[in-house]
């Protein structure tokens, strides 16, 4: 996972 608050398609909806 990435340190940056992004949109991302995941099934939480955001990548963190």
């Amino acid at each position: 996972m990435s340190t940056s608050v992004t949109p991302a398609s995941s099934s939480s909806g955001w990548l963190f």
